[in-house]
């Protein structure tokens, strides 16, 4: 997967190709390819692409990203804002695309968990440069419309996770099972909140914005990940094999 990752890179999916995106059969770029949005605090950027934008609006069930102020973005594909130069804005934001083979963390156990979906076909046909053969997609079902009710799950694009997530999806101290139940965390996933130093240029963003997104509910642990937007999402240390799943719980 570390082969096709970096492969998908060379092929356009990067944040200095996306100035250069444009229809197929045509040359002229598109005029705004992403754009940048404001909401509780936290800084978004999307890939706003013609496929990104009907990806996302099928996915997430809206035509408008709205943001704080009365900003907007069309609805679009959310890119990585956490990491340096070569990871920020060059992958999918690994909160709301987690699993997907193009997120900008090694999770140190890639197969079967990571998944090349049609969320990375959606940006390579943006490029202009390819005919994209959906079939070689799986789905991505984290966060799917049909992983829970049919229904896109309600304002899990861009609002908090502790709010809006579905309640199997973030670990508890009791719980570190995986949204499939088909994996679970390690439990160094944790940091307690009490410790944060938010002189650190590290926890900037989570300090600014903690009671309106990263912890609304004051919770007493955060995740360690910024490429999870520090969320307590299992980073998977056991996948399980087809056919088994994980009753809920701790591990012990």
């Amino acid at each position: 997967m570390t082969i096709l990752h970096e492969l998908t890179h060379t092929l356009g999916f990067a944040l200095n190709f996306f100035e250069k995106y444009h229809p197929p059969e045509s040359t002229e770029v598109y005029k705004d390819p992403v754009c940048k949005l404001t909401k509780y605090k936290k800084n978004y950027l999307f890939l706003v692409t013609p496929n990104a934008h009907v990806y996302a609006k099928k996915r997430f069930g809206v035509e408008t990203f709205i943001g704080d102020n009365g900003t907007s973005c069309p609805a679009g594909i959310e890119m990585e804002d956490g990491g340096s130069i070569g990871t920020a804005g060059s992958h999918l934001e690994a909160r709301t695309y987690n699993s997907e083979n193009m997120i900008g963390t090694d999770i140190g156990y890639p197969v079967p968990f990571l998944r090349f979906t049609d969320a990375t076909l959606a940006v390579l046909m943006d490029t202009g440069n390819y005919k994209i053969n959906w079939a070689n997609a799986k789905p991505l079902v984290y966060g799917h419309p049909e992983s829970i009710d049919g229904k896109p799950i309600s304002n899990f694009a861009i609002d908090p996770p502790q709010f809006h997530f579905p309640s199997n999806y973030l670990m508890t101290t009791q719980d570190f099972t995986g949204f499939d139940y088909r994996h679970y965390g390690s439990g160094e996933e944790f940091d307690i909140v009490s410790n944060i130093p938010c002189d650190n240029e590290f926890y900037s963003p989570y300090c600014n914005a903690m009671d309106s997104f990263y912890n609304p509910k004051k919770e007493t642990y955060i995740g360690s990940s910024i490429f999870v937007d520090l969320q307590l999402l299992p980073k998977p240390s056991q996948v399980c094999e087809e056919g088994k799943a994980i009753l809920p719980g701790a591990k012990i």
